[in-house]
């Protein structure tokens, strides 16, 4: 499956390319001829920079993986399910944000949700230090 982005400026109910991508555009869209596609439009948003990803991995994660016995990675899916979990509507089952597509603002909450559960549960009470008092 082919995944690519485009930042696109509509302007009176045309598409504005940024960046010159129009001809990259229209090339993807030949891949899908005479095939069904979805296209969605969002609004781009500031996602969480290399420095906060380092230190999610480096402190909170590493910290309650050791805490708890379980991989990194286990530990990622457990917080997501605990604190981005999207409630299913008309039978549809639970799932999970990810927090790839977190805003810079949803990804702090996030990680203040965490330090606070951290610090509160009874298996870890866990003081998971704050990205300015750590070096990474």
């Amino acid at each position: 499956m082919i995944t690519r982005r485009f930042l696109i400026k509509p302007k009176n109910g045309q598409l504005k390319f940024v960046r010159n991508e129009r001809d990259l555009f229209v090339e993807a869209l030949k891949h899908f001829d005479n095939k069904l596609i979805w296209l969605s439009l969002k609004k781009p948003f500031n996602q969480r920079t290399l420095q906060q990803n380092k230190y999610y991995w480096a402190v909170p994660i590493a910290l309650i993986s050791e805490a708890l016995g379980y991989e990194k990675d286990e530990v990622h899916e457990i917080l997501k399910w605990k604190f981005l979990l999207i409630p299913g509507e008309d039978g549809k089952p639970d799932r999970v944000r990810s927090t790839r597509d977190l805003s810079t603002e949803e990804w702090e909450t996030y990680m203040d949700e965490v330090r606070r559960w951290a610090v509160q549960e009874p298996c870890l009470q866990l003081n998971i230090p704050e990205p300015n008092e750590v070096e990474i």
